[in-house]
């Protein structure tokens, strides 16, 4: 039987690159999956790779009346893992207000299925100074200034994980986050977020997992 029959998995910020691969695995190691993101056309490609195990929901956790339209009809339905990925392609402070809704509207349905919050970051790459720089060069210009923009980004999710966590512990619902090294696809993640979607599992408290380059799919 596979590994993630009977489960349903709820990807948000299904528009980002590489989510329909990683759907499609997911689809295809057993889960139902419900995939939701602001714009209808990427998702409707999306529904296309596996249209018995994939649905697709175009809406905007921004809007209010919306979520509470969600919330109202997805009620105690168990969602055994949700997955985040809209750190992929939004800036912090939005992608972590709508990832605060939908872990509150969808509270019942998470503590249901003893679900999982999985939120994908991209890991940022090391910062490397050159030999020598140019005298004339401003302060912290160019791919070093960069990396270190990228890495407070990273650690302000890692923050708000271990936040989450914390809030959501005594509801049953574990939080973790999965670190993504740069140039690796998001599909290679699958057997991971398999496993955190499948309970039972201990409270991970915010854990990251650091996804390497040369990571298996299968």
């Amino acid at each position: 039987m596979p590994r993630l029959a009977g489960k349903t998995i709820v990807i948000i910020g299904a528009g980002a690159d590489g989510a329909g691969p990683l759907a499609q695995r997911l689809a295809l190691l057993g889960a139902q999956i419900i995939a939701i993101g602001p714009l209808e056309a990427p998702l409707l490609h999306l529904a296309r790779l596996h249209p018995e195990k994939i649905e697709v929901l175009a809406m905007d956790f921004h809007d209010l009346a919306a979520c509470r339209r969600l919330a109202r009809l997805w009620g105690r339905e168990p969602v055994h893992g949700l997955i985040n990925l809209m750190p992929l392609a939004a800036p912090i402070e939005p992608a972590q207000l709508a990832l605060e809704t939908v872990v509150t509207i969808m509270r019942p349905a998470l503590m249901a299925g003893q679900g999982a919050v999985v939120c994908l970051a991209q890991a940022p790459a090391p910062a490397t100074a050159p030999a020598t720089a140019p005298a004339t060069a401003p302060v912290g210009a160019g791919a070093g200034a960069h990396a270190r923009l990228a890495a407070v980004a990273f650690a302000a999710h890692q923050q708000h994980m271990a936040l989450l966590a914390q809030a959501r512990a005594a509801q049953g619902i574990t939080v973790a986050m999965v670190a993504l090294a740069p140039g690796l696809a998001l599909a290679a993640s699958a057997p991971l977020l398999a496993f955190l979607s499948a309970a039972p599992r201990p409270n991970l408290g915010g854990l990251c997992f650091p996804l390497r380059c040369g990571a298996q799919s299968d």
